[in-house]
């Protein structure tokens, strides 16, 4: 399957989640700095996205809108995916998708409806024809890590822009994650 090629490489990633408040103080007097503490990881996933192109008619002209919905129902954003770098992903770090095609359809069908609702430069537009729909992988660096009580736990980066991942984007990692643990549940029960 095709999905996103990162922006942000694994070192860059480990130093936005290994960042420690004092590393500048300890390189200045001279100590070592510090490695990865024991009991984490830090890998790429590639979460499951719909990418949907609508066309829109203002008139005379006919453009299009792109929109991003989240394979695990988490949300849909306004993107433009042309001038972006595509690569292979290993089906080993893809994970599966809980929403079918026509649900991830609905939903870019809903939020274009409230966007032309709301703003008056898009009142004029309309919808024309069907939709094309791709299922593709947007990647995000999760860094697992041990809490009080010897608890996993896990921070999501999104390797596009850099930035950390919100509540929504581990949401649906964790869906993701509880889908496919299900999914080879069920595989193993049938055999």
């Amino acid at each position: 399957m095709n999905g996103l090629r990162p922006a942000v490489t694994a070192d860059e990633a480990e130093r936005k989640f290994t960042h420690r408040r004092c590393e500048r103080l300890r390189r200045l007097l001279g100590s070592r700095p510090s490695s990865r503490p024991p009991g984490t990881y830090l890998e790429i996933v590639w979460l499951p996205h719909y990418w949907i192109r609508y066309s829109i008619e203002d008139g005379a002209k006919t453009k299009r809108f792109e929109a991003l919905v989240c394979g695990h129902g988490q949300g849909v954003a306004a993107c433009d995916l042309s001038r972006q770098r595509w690569q292979t992903v290993v089906e080993d770090q893809w994970l599966p998708a809980a929403l079918e095609a026509s649900e991830a359809e609905t939903q870019a069908r809903a939020g274009l409806t409230a966007t032309m609702m709301r703003a008056p430069r898009w009142s004029s537009r309309s919808i024309v024809g069907e939709p094309q729909t791709a299922l593709i992988g947007y990647p995000y660096w999760v860094y697992y890590y041990r809490r009080r009580g010897d608890k996993l736990d896990a921070k999501l980066l999104d390797a596009m822009t850099g930035r950390s991942a919100g509540p929504k984007a581990k949401a649906a990692f964790l869906a993701a994650l509880a889908h496919r643990k299900r999914g080879r549940a069920s595989t193993h029960q049938k055999t």
